[in-house]
């Protein structure tokens, strides 16, 4: 299995729940929030490549994907709410990360791709009343009409939407 920020918070504590159910893991991570020491407890049974998915060459990236069944996808520029609203160039270089992430895993044979996505993928307004007991569904972000008045959160929403659409132009 291949993880991708495997080194960050969330993709950190996925790789050693893998590592403890007998998993051999490979996690790529350019370490620009994510951290080694995070990986403390794993590291000695992972492969790890610091490698920047943006820039890396694209033949290299095919070559580290090759042979893994599995690609957890977790990697991406984030940083919460204010960093969200304040870095929307910053954002938006999610889309080559993503991209690239699905066409290496495409051309590398890779059979399945779980794809991390998020809240922000709902429109703002039905999140937007304090003390709502409206529970969001999966119908309320449809990807199949990006048109809809009800549109996603800001370029990170929009990010995370569009690495939905590109996962099913891969299928």
């Amino acid at each position: 299995m291949l993880v991708t920020g495997g080194a960050s918070f969330i993709g950190s504590h996925l790789v050693d729940k893998l590592v403890k159910l007998g998993a051999e893991v490979t996690v790529i991570d350019n370490l620009s929030s994510g951290r080694l020491e995070n990986l403390q407890d794993s590291i000695n049974k992972i492969k790890f490549f610091k490698v920047d998915l943006e820039y890396a060459s694209f033949d290299k990236l095919v070559r580290l994907f090759k042979g893994h069944e599995l690609v957890f996808h977790l990697a991406a520029v984030h940083g919460g709410r204010g960093f969200i609203d304040t870095h929307p160039a910053d954002v938006c270089s999610n889309f080559v990360i993503d991209h690239r992430t699905f066409e290496a895993s495409y051309r590398a044979g890779v059979e399945k791709v779980v794809y991390a996505s998020s809240a922000c993928v709902y429109p703002p307004q039905l999140q937007a009343k304090v003390g709502s007991e409206y529970l969001l569904r999966e119908e309320d972000s449809d990807i199949s009409n990006p048109g809809n008045f009800l549109s996603a959160d800001r370029e990170y929403g929009w990010k995370k939407l569009m690495g939905e659409l590109q996962l099913l132009a891969f299928i």
